[in-house]
């Protein structure tokens, strides 16, 4: 499986950041979206990080590389999220 994904609507260049456990490093991919600011995905783990653009940092768990691929190709990041993502997955807040 990939460990970077990359994705077309990527605004800004990549940023390392640490895994939502404290752990590996995931690279933070920045969305041309109004309601995401950037996501992050640990393939091994299957844990997707998404920073909101209010400032919100929420990882998720369980989620299938299938999932991610998904909302970095929809035309709609946000929506994709609200539709595939949200209340769909395990998640808890980190900031």
């Amino acid at each position: 499986m990939e460990r970077n994904l990359r994705c077309a609507t990527r605004t800004e260049p990549e940023e390392k950041a640490t895994g939502p456990d404290g752990g590996q490093c995931m690279t933070e991919i920045t969305l041309n979206s109004s309601l995401l600011a950037a996501c992050a995905y640990d393939p091994d783990k299957q844990l997707l990080r998404i920073r909101f653009r209010n400032g919100g940092l929420y990882v998720y768990q369980q989620v299938p590389m299938a999932i991610i691929r998904a909302l970095l190709q929809a035309t709609s990041h946000g929506q994709y999220f609200n539709t595939a993502i949200r209340g769909k997955f395990p998640f808890r807040r980190l900031s």
